[in-house]
C-alpha cells in the first residue's frame, strides 16, 4: 500500500512538473507577441506548435484527473502533428 501510495505521489509530482515546462514553453511561443510569417512554413510551423501544446496539456489534464487509457490515446495524434512540424 506504501509503494502505491508514493507512485502516486511521484506520478502528481512529475504531472505538475510537465505542466510547469510546458507552460514556460508556451510562453516562448506566444506571450501576446506578434508573429512574423516570412514564409507559409512559418504559419504551418506555428499551427503545429499549438496543436502539440493542446495535445499536451490535454493529456496532463487527463492524468492528472486518473484518465491514463485516453491520456495515452493522445499520444498518437501528438507523435503525428510533431513529425508534420519536422516534415513542414
Amino acid at each position: 500500500m506504501a509503494t502505491s501510495t508514493s507512485t502516486a505521489v511521484n506520478m502528481q509530482g512529475a504531472i505538475a512538473q510537465a505542466n510547469s515546462l510546458s507552460e514556460r514553453l508556451q510562453l516562448l511561443l506566444s506571450n501576446d507577441r506578434q508573429h512574423v510569417n516570412k514564409t507559409n512554413r512559418d504559419a504551418l510551423c506555428l499551427l503545429h506548435w499549438s496543436l502539440i501544446f493542446d495535445h499536451h496539456q490535454g493529456m496532463l489534464l487527463l492524468l492528472r484527473h486518473g484518465f491514463h487509457a485516453p491520456a495515452f490515446a493522445l499520444m498518437r495524434p501528438l507523435e503525428e502533428a510533431f513529425l508534420r512540424l519536422f516534415y513542414s
